[in-house]
């Protein structure tokens, strides 16, 4: 008999068939299964044969903060929450090692038990379990209870970042970032391969929210974002994300134009 309830939530924008794919695969090892729809047109029939998800579904893209914290919130009688984006390639008997070592060496200070992902390729580690600074929301098993206590996800950050900033709240609280190195996912990314700067292609869209979530978590944490780690973050950041644009990617003045609209939207939400 487990100690602990286990449920999954899957952020959905608008999912090819290896999306739809994996939501069987998850529906075996969850008793329940969250999809949270950011589609304009809704997509219930590709999980309508399933008796233990529920498909949440709005018309709009309302980002993954929003998206997780509603699951949470419907996810009153589990314990933990896994959360998915539906570009990770995770197998069924990987979750189940997740789950396994969860019940086996529980620890109320962890808020977070993650697997190795990886993106191009694996990266070995000689011990078994890491404690760590940050991952990435997707393959998070978030303990709930300290998902409440620290109140979720931000809702003022639509995607990027969002990660960052709970990570850092989290070890504010006092709680910890668990690795299990031996589970190694791959998540798979749809911008390409990285630059001679070390950054993948987005859209202009995506690099608005970049930016301007930069800019956010940087006055938002100034305790953490300080001396080196601020001129790194703050300034040699933007620095890269222009060049990038400007040697390296397509549609260069919409992607200038849309970083330029970001540094100064966040200049007029600071004035309020």
């Amino acid at each position: 008999m487990t100690k602990f309830k286990f449920c999954t939530g899957v952020i959905w924008y608008n999912p090819d068939k290896n999306a739809v794919k994996r939501i069987k695969i998850l529906s075996e090892v969850f008793e329940k299964v969250f999809v949270y729809d950011n589609s304009e047109n809704s997509n219930y029939n590709k999980v309508a044969q399933f008796d233990n998800v529920q498909y949440l579904f709005n018309g709009k893209n309302e980002g993954i903060s929003i998206a997780f914290n509603k699951i949470a919130r419907l996810a009153e009688k589990f314990d933990f929450l896994f959360a998915l984006d539906q570009d990770t390639e995770i197998k069924g008997y990987q979750i189940i090692k997740l789950k396994e070592y969860i019940e086996k060496y529980f620890d109320p200070q962890i808020g977070i038990y993650c697997p190795n992902i990886y993106f191009k390729e694996k990266k070995s580690y000689k011990e078994e379990v890491s404690v760590v600074p940050f991952t990435i929301t997707s393959c998070s098993m978030l303990s709930l209870k300290i998902f409440r206590q620290i109140s979720g996800y931000d809702e003022k950050i639509f995607l990027d970042g969002v990660d960052w900033d709970y990570c850092i709240r989290l070890r504010i609280a006092g709680y910890f970032i668990k690795r299990i190195n031996s589970i190694e996912v791959k998540q798979n990314l749809g911008f390409g391969f990285k630059n001679l700067f070390g950054i993948y292609e987005h859209s202009a869209a995506r690099n608005y929210y970049i930016r301007y979530n930069r800019l956010y978590l940087i006055n938002k944490f100034p305790d953490y974002f300080y001396g080196w780690k601020k001129i790194k973050h703050l300034y040699l950041a933007n620095v890269k994300q222009v060049l990038s644009v400007i040697f390296f990617e397509k549609d260069k003045m919409m992607k200038l134009k849309m970083i330029k609209k970001a540094n100064k939207d966040y200049e007029c939400s600071t004035e309020k």
